[in-house]
């Protein structure tokens, strides 16, 4: 496991943490892969997210979702991005 992505665990589970706290925050993390980070400001990169599936930022937004966080890392050809999510609690 690359440093990067052990980061983004251990970030994300101290995020859950402080978001289940409250009942009306629902976290969720998603991870994209793209070959340009152009690409995401686009809004043409679907993210795997953990429980809403696959979405784009502009997606997630309209589920009342937003990002408190991200991370990058470049791996071969390719740039992983992983977004960290909480709901608005109006959803």
């Amino acid at each position: 496991m690359s440093a990067n992505k052990l980061l983004a665990i251990v970030a994300f589970s101290a995020f859950a943490a402080q978001a289940l706290a409250e009942d009306s925050i629902k976290p969720d993390v998603c991870v994209g892969m793209t070959f340009k980070v152009k690409n995401i400001s686009e809004g043409s990169v679907a993210f795997e997210c953990r429980y809403m599936g696959t979405k784009t930022i502009k997606q997630m937004y309209e589920a009342g979702y937003r990002i408190v966080a991200s991370t990058q890392s470049i791996e071969d050809r390719y740039v992983y991005t992983t977004v960290f999510l909480e709901s608005q609690g109006n959803k």
